[in-house]
């Protein structure tokens, strides 16, 4: 439903939502009231999203604080992007045919 918030999205999670979040995400969040909508967790894996590559605009997401693109089949590099992330504490890329280096803050 369009007219849904992108909070509410599977496998979307924002600071309001995120008490929802599977227990595959040990995560701990920080989220203030200004927080409120931002995105803190995409938990994107085993999805089948085969071929396809990881888009540079994930960079954008400065609040992310997980990120489980695992099991996927994914191709290409990790973009440079994601070492924008600087909150990113969890992330799961396992089970993909990414190549590359990983930024250095994430490893």
């Amino acid at each position: 439903d369009i007219s849904l918030s992108y909070c509410w999205w599977h496998g979307v999670y924002c600071c309001e939502t995120y008490k929802q979040l599977p227990t595959i995400i040990s995560t701990t969040f920080t989220c203030t009231n200004e927080d409120k909508f931002n995105i803190v967790a995409l938990e994107l894996g085993n999805n089948r999203l085969k071929n396809g590559g990881i888009p540079t605009e994930l960079g954008y997401l400065s609040h992310l604080q997980a990120l489980h693109l695992n099991n996927n089949d994914l191709i290409g590099t990790l973009p440079s992007s994601i070492g924008r992330l600087t909150k990113l504490t969890n992330a799961q890329f396992h089970f993909n045919k990414l190549e590359g280096t990983i930024p250095s803050h994430l490893g």
